[in-house]
């Protein structure tokens, strides 16, 4: 017997604690156990499922011989937190089973003692220093990336709170931060910190484990941390690292983090105070934005990301980097471009506006000459003047007005008779009086700091509930129409006061209430609103009836058509930026409401945001999400319930029910309300696995209790099942999806999926998202089911992507949807084109299955990978000498 051995021996044989200390020295200095080993593996399952829950906490009481630490030691590797991690998520599927055992709920808060006594500052540090001596340095590195950047850890300790806590009320853990994803994306900036400490070998894989951090969710948590005076060093080299993508996509953070923690609670009678705080974040954009990110910042700024105070700041970067000119006459080309005048949105020309005239207190006298005198300028000019509305008009006088005061040798331009033209002007006026710089004294850091307590004071922007809410949900509760509804049919509507006439001295006068969005081109403006008075109620607003309005406008001309594509790029990056409630939801029932009713142009837009959009996991999550439930919906299967009733189809009142009955029909409504019910992906999930495996459990059941070899008992309900798929008694059922499954929903799906995995790698897509891409695009092949065309192209699609990602996975989760994915190729195929295209690659999935099924750590995926080694050998068994003659000529 060797020494490995011996002390997997003398582990196993421990019956009292003192025995520990000595053997967890011995098995601290062994040179294997923090390689991925069988001896290894083996020591760490016995000391989690066996040796720590009995004596964890009394060798934390007994520190003499320090076995405590040598316990801790053993685990601190990417080893043992990923046998930790696996452990708990198992021990977290049986208490869930199991709520009332008080003996599992103990072994498993054990081991989230443990982990939370591993997973302390400096705990990144301590495992870069290990791999550096490991032959295999980048393979473990990307494993101990996934544990904490790649959300693992975070996962697991989430899914076993909720486990433990199944009442929902909040329970006090030393180790519940590990599941609150805020608190844990600011430990990971700090540990990011620690590790780097100008360590420049260290920087580049530093600075991608940074980038995977802050796609966890809560990137301004990850932000608030590393923009600190200590730390800023740090952020310095690590943004400057970045490739080029995740560098766009921090840049984007960044602004939204400026913009929320230093710019939105500013009081604007300050200012002084103000500009030194724009000149300090000026300072921090020069240090973190580098020259080359120019497009991509001007875009952010332009397409509304912040105020006024972020463009000011922008504009500081600008003239430090000497771009100033450049983008000046850049930006004036397309402000004054016919079709951007016509087509932009009018927040975007504000924006454009704005820093036009930033800039125009940092050109020089000679420059302003010559450009005052140039086509641009004048053709520009020409085309505001021209356009319809007004406020673009007063946009290109202001403009025209601002620049030609600073030529002495242009000539006045007098607008004073224009009507409304003055009070337009004076609005933009103050912005040719601002010249902001990059701020370069030490102090500056102070000023960031006073703002940071202004915004902690007046944390509440925008209160939850305002004066004029209630009345806007429902505009008859006030007294005096209360009264009079009851006289009669008709009922009067709700007064609008614009408050146009009347003093703002008048307290008797109504606040302008923000009415239901009509139209589609209505509902984008309304998403798109920056104005610091209204965007919070128009936001409320919009969520509140986007559903609704994408159904009414289903069959109603081309609307919806030509809009569609616009509102999904609003929709799938829209953030909680107000704090509104039910935010999630409302967003995902507009999101499926739109798949499902534009699903040529929405599901392949979702499916190229999914892979190569700037979004967060989460974002990323909903759209796949969208996807599948709009597939369910559409193929008739599973319905979505999307909460609205008819009375609230349209935002304006209804006609007496009489007079209302002759004109609303029931094919006047673009979806049938009442058969709506509500689907979950994973609801799906269950119900393909359920049907699937239940003829193959059934036979394996039955023939266990057959004594003749071949002879087999059928059951009734199983001939009755069976008869039914063969076509009596079945059911005829409407599937919308069949005939554009493949082009709009699955297709789309893999070929983005073949374009991201030839440029980067697909651990880059994490656990949790591979996960559900594939379950996504398996939900979809079984919804389009049996009536769609191309259903043998997409499963030998989805076969490929399985087969590529089944050979480097362990996870269950993402075991979990091959496997279904497997189930669903099987179910929807004939079992002779199964063997004839498919038949080496079920060979080596029997292989895989009846080598490892055993060894999965997750109950549920592992009975998942018996019934699905059970069907596989049924099939096998039934068509073997076919297989046998496929195999001997692929020469196997």
């Amino acid at each position: 017997m060797n020494a490995e051995d011996t002390l997997l021996v003398r582990l196993k044989r421990v019956s009292a604690v003192a025995e520990l200390p000595p053997l967890l020295s011995d098995l601290n200095s062994s040179p294997s156990i923090r390689q991925p080993s069988s001896f290894s593996m083996q020591i760490l399952l016995q000391l989690l499922n066996a040796t720590i829950p009995e004596y964890y906490h009394a060798l934390k009481a007994d520190k003499r011989d320090g076995g405590i630490m040598h316990c801790r030691s053993i685990f601190s590797s990417v080893n043992g937190l990923g046998a930790i991690v696996s452990v708990i998520g198992t021990r977290s599927a049986q208490v869930r089973s199991r709520p009332r055992d008080e003996t599992e709920r103990g072994k498993l808060l054990v081991l989230l003692e443990l982990l939370n006594d591993i997973v302390r500052p400096g705990v990144i540090s301590v495992l870069a220093s290990q791999l550096r001596e490991s032959d295999k340095e980048v393979l473990y590195w990307q494993e101990g990336s996934s544990l904490f950047a790649g959300s693992k850890i975070l996962g697991y300790v989430g899914d076993a709170y909720n486990a433990l806590n199944q009442s929902g009320e909040f329970a006090n853990w030393k180790w519940a931060w590990m599941a609150d994803g805020k608190k844990f994306t600011a430990f990971l900036a700090g540990e990011v910190v620690k590790a780097y400490n100008g360590n420049v070998t260290e920087l580049a894989r530093l600075a991608k484990f940074m980038s995977r951090s802050m796609d966890l969710g809560y990137p301004d948590h990850f932000m608030r941390k590393l923009i600190e005076k200590d730390n800023f060093y740090a952020a310095t080299d690590l943004s400057s690292a970045l490739p080029s993508v995740d560098r766009m996509t921090f840049t984007k953070i960044l602004l939204h983090y400026l913009q929320s923690t230093y710019l939105d609670r500013l009081n604007s009678q300050e200012a002084d105070a103000i500009t030194r705080r724009i000149e300090a974040l000026g300072m921090i954009l020069v240090q973190l934005v580098p020259p080359s990110q120019e497009d991509h910042l001007l875009k952010l700024v332009q397409a509304g990301a912040g105020q006024l105070f972020l463009r000011r700041a922008v504009v500081c970067w600008l003239v430090f980097h000497g771009l100033h000119e450049e983008v000046f006459e850049n930006t004036l080309r397309q402000w004054g471009d016919r079709i951007v005048i016509k087509n932009l949105q009018l927040s975007r020309q504000e924006a454009q506006t704005e820093i036009l005239l930033l800039i125009i207190p940092h050109l020089t006298v000679s420059y302003i000459k010559q450009t005052t005198q140039s086509p641009a300028f004048l053709e520009g000019v020409s085309n505001r003047l021209q356009a319809m509305r007004p406020k673009l008009r007063f946009m290109g006088m202001a403009f025209a007005t601002a620049l030609t005061a600073r030529d002495d040798s242009s000539p006045r331009l007098k607008l004073d008779e224009v009507d409304g033209f003055d009070e337009e002007y004076n609005n933009w006026k103050p912005l040719l009086d601002i010249h902001d710089v990059v701020a370069t004294d030490e102090s500056c850091w102070d000023d960031l700091n006073d703002s940071q307590e202004i915004a902690t004071e007046n944390s509440q922007l925008i209160p939850e509930r305002e004066s004029g809410d209630s009345e806007e949900e429902n505009p008859h509760q006030s007294g005096l129409e209360s009264e009079t509804e009851e006289e009669g049919e008709f009922r009067p509507f709700a007064i609008i006061d614009d408050g146009s006439e009347d003093s703002d001295d008048d307290p008797t006068v109504r606040r302008e209430k923000v009415r239901p969005p009509v139209y589609m081109i209505d509902l984008i403006a309304y998403f798109n609103d920056s104005n610091e008075s209204t965007s919070a109620q128009k936001h409320k607003v919009a969520l509140m009836h986007a559903t609704k309005i994408i159904l009414r406008k289903a069959d109603y001309g081309q609307e919806l058509a030509t809009t569609s594509k616009e509102l999904a790029q609003v929709l799938c990056g829209l953030r909680n930026n107000f704090g509104l409630n039910d935010f999630d939801q409302q967003k995902m029932n507009a999101m499926i409401a739109l798949c499902v009713t534009a699903p040529e142009t929405v599901s392949p837009l979702h499916a190229e945001y999914v892979t190569f959009g700037d979004y967060s996991l989460q974002e990323r999550l909903i759209m796949l999400s969208s996807i599948a439930l709009a597939a369910l919906h559409l193929s008739g299967k599973s319905t979505y319930n999307f909460e609205v009733s008819r009375e609230d189809m349209f935002p304006s009142r209804l006609l007496p029910p009489d007079i209302h009955a002759r004109f609303a029909l029931e094919k006047d409504y673009p979806q049938d309300l009442g058969r709506f019910g509500l689907s979950y992906i994973e609801n799906s999930v269950r119900a393909i696995k359920s049907s699937s495996l239940r003829e193959s459990v059934t036979n394996a059941i039955e023939n266990a209790d057959t004594s003749k070899s071949g002879e087999i008992f059928v059951s009734r309900r199983l001939q009755t099942e069976r008869d039914q798929r063969g076509g009596k008694n079945l059911a005829v059922q409407k599937n919308s999806l069949a005939k554009i499954a493949g082009q709009s929903f699955f297709f789309p799906l893999a070929s983005r999926w073949k374009s991201f995995t030839s440029t980067l790698s697909r651990n880059a897509f994490g656990e949790m998202l591979l996960a559900h891409y594939v379950k996504t695009m398996a939900i979809i092949l079984n919804s389009s089911y049996p009536a769609a065309t191309d259903i043998f192209d997409m499963s030998s699609e989805l076969m490929i992507i399985i087969s590529t990602i089944r050979r480097d996975t362990g996870e269950p989760s993402v075991l979990e949807a091959i496997f279904t994915s497997i189930l669903v190729i099987m179910d929807v195929n004939e079992e002779a084109s199964l063997i004839q295209y498919f038949s080496k690659q079920f060979l080596e999935i029997k292989e895989y299955l009846e080598a490892s099924w055993e060894g999965i750590g997750a109950e549920d995926v592992r009975n998942l990978a018996a019934g699905l080694l059970v069907k596989i050998s049924e099939m096998v068994n039934k068509w073997q000498r076919r297989l046998v003659g496929e195999y001997i000529s692929m020469g196997g």
